[in-house]
Formats: C-alpha cells, structure tokens, sequence
C-alpha cells in the first residue's frame, strides 16, 4: 500500500515527467507490439505454407515413353494408409466451334489460336473447388457444365445456352448449367469445367482422351519414403518419378519471407534506437528526482524502500503503457502488416522486373501462386513480456543507481565532515 501511496505522490507533484514518459513508452510498445505481431503472422503463415506442402506427393513422367497414367491408376495408387485424401485434375484440350456453318464449311482457326483447356473432375472433387471459392455448384447431368464469369462475359453466354467444341471431325455441345465467379483470380481454374462422371456417360470415348493428374497429401509429411516404397510395389515403373511439393513452399511464401525479413530489421532497430530516447526521457528530470530521494533519504527511509517505490513506480507505469498500446495494435495490426507486405511486394516485384528487363529475360510464372494476403492478429506472446521485463530493467537500474549515488555521496561527506 506505502508503495501505491508513494506512486499517487510521485504522479501528483511530477505530473509532467510521468505524462512524458507514459506518451514515449505507449508509442515505443505500441510499435514494438505491432511488429512483434506482424512477425508472428508471417510466420504462421510461412508454416501453414510448408506443412500444406510438405505433405504432398506427384507422380510425373521422367521420359519419353512414359504414357499418361489413367484416372483408374492414379485412384488405384492412392488405396493406401499413408494418405489422407487425393486432389485430381483432368484436362481436356478441344477447339470451340462458333457456328455449326462454320464447322460444315471447315472455316476453322488453327488449334494453337482456339484450343480450350477444359477442367474434367470427379464430382467429389469439383464440388470441394466450388466450394473453396464459394459457389454452391448444381448438380451436373450428362452434357452440362460450369463456366466461368469471365469466359461468360467473352462470350456473351448465358445459363441453359449450349457450347460447342470441335473433335475429330465431330462437334461436342455441353449445356451451360451455372456460373462461377471466384472472389478473387485464382490461376488453376479452368473455363469450364464438367465431372467426370457425366462426360463418361455422355461421350465415353472423349473420356478416355483426358489428362489425369493427381496431388496425394499424406497423413505424415515422415512417410514420403514408405508411401513411395508401397506405390513402387504396386507397379508404378522407374520411367515415372514421386515427387514431393516441399519446394513449392518457398515459391509460395516468396514474400512472405521478405517480408518477415524486413520486419526483423525494423523490429531490431527501434529497440535500439529507441534506447537513446529512452535515456534521454529518464534523464529529463534528474535534478528534480535527485531532490525527491534527498528528501526520502533524509526522513529515514531506507535505500532498499527508496528503489522499490521508484521500481514500482516504472512498473505501474509499463502496465498502463502496454495495456494501451495492446488495444491499440488489436486494432491496427491488419493495418500494419498489410503495410508491410504490400510494401515488400512492391519492391521485390520492381526489382525482379527491372532485373529481367535488363538482362533480357523473361519472367516465368510460378508453379505456386504467392501468398499477398495474411490474417492478422495480436497474441499476448513471450516476446512481449520479455521486452516489459528488459525495459523495466533498465528503467529500474537508472533508478537504484540513482540511489546509490546518493547515500554513497551522503557517507562521503558526513566523513568529510
């Protein structure tokens, strides 16, 4: 309570010194909290990254007479207790037929101007992708299919209108069924796409012309070895090799990394730097607080009793300043760290982009869409108290120097005396 007392004292005859103070420390925690978190956002996120891919395993031909393996391999493959679930992705590439009198008359553009990638998928699995960008898809029939805003809006297509496409000297018609339109661009859509089922009951043979690929994501990231081992002995020839997608991680997080790099740098040179405003702020009252324990010391309070309230005094005032700068950052910390990677993303694409058109490259696209966007949130981390804990420190050490230069200042002269 004497403490308390003390702390009520010192605020009411030094209200300035404390209101100084109170302002530097709330903006010093406040930037410091927000790029404690900014870090750790970048960080989950970096880690969601990795364990996503690490857990995921492709087949790829690795020569010339390696064939595509059918829809029935692939699902045959992934029978195994080392894996949790299968992503497929068919592919269908046909040429789009404007007009039956343009078929009839062979007026047709060469394939390479007109061929379409059609995205073939189980039902499962399509199902999943909609609803990833939130479109709740029908059901598909034999001969319909989804297509896409932005081919819709090309165009000029409708729901119930028909799409036709050319294929050995016959047409295909697909009956548009719905419209999707993701929230955002994602690279791996398709155009159109139809599920497997309903294009082996309605033209079987166009089936069998379909590209199949699969991702296996393991219930283990540590079974790669004996997933590969089983796979090996079910068949699957040394012309074909398993490949795990841990790589892609690092083409995803591209900025991701950058940017948690850039956060490091600014994180450590405002603890820093902010030290020199720090001592200047706890010297500003010297004199005056210098005066303040003469007067403690000269009433008998002991040296002990004396650091303790000054001790208590700093502490009071961290609680108060990082509490503040915690509501604060809760609700500015999107802010912050969408600054920070929209900034990181900006100068490494310049510079990537200035490189390449120096050196007459061209840019290739990457497998791995990077990620531009992070959830953000604020944690009562570790970090944070460590930092109160070394800023209460130092303050406190000031503080009980302080003392003990007085009382030794004190003996020196009563002996003198």
């Amino acid at each position: 309570m004497q403490l308390f007392k003390h702390a009520y004292f010192s605020l009411k005859h030094n209200k300035i010194q404390w209101l100084i103070k109170f302002l530097f420390l709330f903006t010093y925690l406040s930037l410091v909290f927000g790029l404690v978190d900014s870090i750790s956002n970048f960080k989950r996120e970096i880690d969601r990254s990795k364990n996503k891919y690490a857990t995921q395993v492709q087949i790829f031909p690795n020569s010339e007479g390696a064939g595509e393996l059918t829809y029935k391999e692939l699902e045959n493959y992934g029978l195994s207790d080392y894996i949790d679930r299968i992503e497929y992705d068919g592919y269908l590439y046909l040429q789009p037929v404007k007009n039956s009198e343009q078929l009839l008359a062979g007026q047709r553009t060469t394939a390479s101007a007109l061929t379409s990638m059609i995205g073939v998928l189980p039902t499962k699995e399509l199902t999943r992708i909609m609803k990833e960008i939130s479109f709740d898809m029908p059901e598909l029939k034999a001969g319909e299919c989804l297509i896409s805003q932005s081919y819709a809006d090309t165009e000029n297509i409708r729901v119930g209108d028909v799409v036709s496409y050319y294929n050995d000297q016959s047409q295909v018609d697909f009956t548009v069924k719905g419209i999707y339109k993701p929230k955002v661009e994602v690279i791996y859509l398709a155009h159109i796409y139809l599920t497997s089922e309903s294009l082996e009951a309605v033209e079987p043979e166009l089936y069998q012309q379909t590209l199949w690929h699969s991702v296996y994501h393991l219930a283990d990231s540590e079974a790669f070895d004996d997933f590969s081992s089983e796979v090996r002995e079910k068949g699957l020839s040394e012309q074909y090799q398993i490949v795990s997608n841990e790589s892609l991680y690092h083409e995803e997080t591209v900025f991701l990394n950058e940017a948690l790099k850039r956060a490091g740098y600014c994180l450590s040179g405002t603890l820093l730097i902010g030290l020199i405003p720090l001592y200047l702020v706890a010297s500003l009252f010297k004199r005056k607080q210098t005066a303040e324990i003469g007067f403690l010391y000269s009433n008998g309070i002991s040296k002990r009793k004396i650091s303790l309230m000054y001790c208590s005094n700093d502490l009071l005032l961290l609680i108060a300043a990082s509490f503040l700068a915690f509501v604060l950052m809760k609700g500015c910390i999107s802010s912050l760290t969408e600054f920070l990677l929209n900034g990181t993303i900006e100068s490494v694409t310049s510079q990537t982009v200035s490189f390449f058109s120096t050196n007459n490259f061209s840019v290739t696209t990457s497998i791995a869409e990077p990620i531009k966007t992070v959830a953000s949130s604020t944690t009562l981390a570790p970090t944070k108290f460590g930092l109160l804990f070394l800023l209460w420190l130092i303050l406190s050490a000031g503080k009980i120097n302080e003392v003990r230069r007085f009382q030794f200042g004190t003996r020196l002269t009563e002996e003198m005396e």
